[in-house]
Formats: C-alpha cells, structure tokens, sequence
C-alpha cells in the first residue's frame, strides 16, 4: 500500500535525505488512497479513478503537512510529503475525529522504509504559505490547488530549500 506521510524540510535533512530511507512511528496518521476516499469523490453511477485518489490522498497529507508547519514555523514553510509503500497490514483506520476520509493510522513502528518519492512546494509558495499562516483566506485557497513538485529518492540532497546540517 502506498501511503503519504506529512512531513516538513526539517524531517528530511541529514540522514533521511542522505540515505532515501524512513522511519514511521506508531500511531501516526498518515494517508492513503482508501475506500472511504474514493467513496468520498465518486459522482453517482460512477466509478472513481484510481489516480485521483491517490491524488487526492496526496493533497490530504499537503494540508496536513501545512498544519505541522503551523505548529513549528522554524522549519522552512514549504509543504512536504513523503510517499512511501508499506504492509497493507501495517496501516488501520484513523479512528480521530475530523479527518479526511483518507486518514490512516500506522499501527506499528516502520523502520528503514525506502523513500518511492517526496512531493514539495515550490520555493515560491513560501510567501503563499506564510500569509495562510497569518489568516489569508484566499492563499489558503491557493495553497489547496498549489501543485507540488516531485522529486525521485537521488534527487532527495538536493531539494530547494532543504536545511542544511553544517
């Protein structure tokens, strides 16, 4: 199962980009293309396309990962997500309250998972993401229709705006 884990540049220096691996705690909520979601987007009569939901579970993890920015803004504010591919039995239902249908919970420590790919604002959505921070409505608007930029587990050292570890 692929899910998408929020995240920040923060989570992804040093060693994590350095080695395209990643450790996801228990308990973590994380999310995935699930029944739910693609119940969720699906006209009457229709039937869903697999990657729309998966698109969708994406930019779920987005919001999120603009929420761990809004909790830590010392971490560059580019929003980040991790997409990685686990045990389909390693992931259970979200159980929180007012979650996205695609929320998930990992139900036990993932260690050393190779990165599939890392999605990442633009450094020009920055500014975007700094005024939704200060509760600019309509950049928050934005922000959800941003798309964000892909990058392969060999480009991970290189992403713009990543910290550094000197």
């Amino acid at each position: 199962m692929r899910i998408y884990l929020p995240s920040t540049l923060g989570e992804l220096q040093g060693d994590v980009a350095a080695t395209a691996r990643a450790d996801v705690a228990a308990s973590r909520v994380v999310h995935a293309a699930t029944d739910a979601l693609a119940d969720a987007l699906a006209d009457p009569g229709e039937e869903t396309d697999a990657e729309e939901v998966e698109y969708a579970a994406l930019l779920a993890a987005a919001d999120d990962s603009f929420v761990q920015i809004a909790l830590d803004p010392s971490v560059p504010w580019q929003r980040v997500v991790v997409s990685l591919d686990v045990p389909d039995d390693a992931v259970g239902p979200c159980d929180l309250p007012d979650v996205a249908p695609s929320a998930v919970t990992v139900l036990r420590d993932l260690v050393s998972l190779p990165i599939a790919s890392v999605h990442v604002d633009e450094l020009e959505a920055t500014r975007r993401v700094e005024a939704a921070l200060g509760g600019d409505e309509q950049a928050l608007e934005s922000l959800a229709d941003a798309d964000l930029l892909w990058y392969g587990p060999s480009e991970l050292t290189q992403l713009p705006g990543l910290p550094t570890t000197d």
